[in-house]
């Protein structure tokens, strides 16, 4: 009997940072009580912006489009907690954005997998056709923006498809109750655990 060949793992395709949806729901509790992203993601921001060498950059064209977004990134937030105006949907993929910003901080690198590593998405447009955030004749009447456009498109990530990438096939009211109820009995579990410690 013939010992079965391992099969190669093709590094054309993509796989998902596992990492991100923690960090990305992480990011969301910190909001959701006031606080920021925490300084891990402005590390990351400027370890990109400070152009030093850094394993996995993109080229320099890509690497400024990167720059530009994780500051246009930084200062959405920013905008987000001085005043609360952007959609539930379009923070979270700002959140998910920003995991791989803290991971440049964690890992001094941009890894292959990562976000931000994606050549289609570093060189595929100049810098000045990659908008965050864009905003839209009535923006200022109904509070809206769009999270990025290409070349006028406006580029839609919906949390719902971006969960059902994950396997998660519940309506996201369902998924929502579901995590508040797990935070719950976590927290109950611990401050059980910490009473019993003392």
């Amino acid at each position: 009997m013939s010992p079965k060949s391992t099969p190669e793992i093709s590094t054309s395709r993509l796989y998902p940072d596992w990492a991100a949806p923690g960090h990305t729901i992480d990011y969301r509790l910190r909001l959701s009580f006031g606080g920021d992203l925490g300084p891990g993601v402005r590390q990351g921001v400027a370890i990109v912006s400070d152009g030093a060498p850094l394993r996995g950059a993109p080229s320099r064209r890509g690497r400024h489009a990167l720059v530009v977004a994780g500051q246009r990134l930084l200062a959405a937030v920013d905008a987000h907690l001085a005043g609360p105006a952007l959609t539930d949907a379009a923070l979270t993929r700002l959140c998910y954005v920003a995991s791989f910003y803290e991971d440049v901080y964690r890992t001094g690198q941009i890894r292959q997998y990562s976000m931000l590593a994606d050549r289609r998405l570093a060189r595929a447009l100049p810098p000045r056709a990659k908008i965050c955030g864009p905003t839209f004749a009535g923006s200022e009447d109904v509070p809206a923006d769009a999270d990025f456009s290409r070349q006028g498109g406006l580029i839609t990530w919906r949390t719902e498809d971006f969960l059902r990438r994950l396997g998660a096939t519940a309506p996201l009211p369902q998924l929502r109750a579901k995590l508040r109820d797990h935070l719950r009995k976590e927290l109950i579990a611990a401050r059980g655990r910490s009473a019993r410690s003392r």
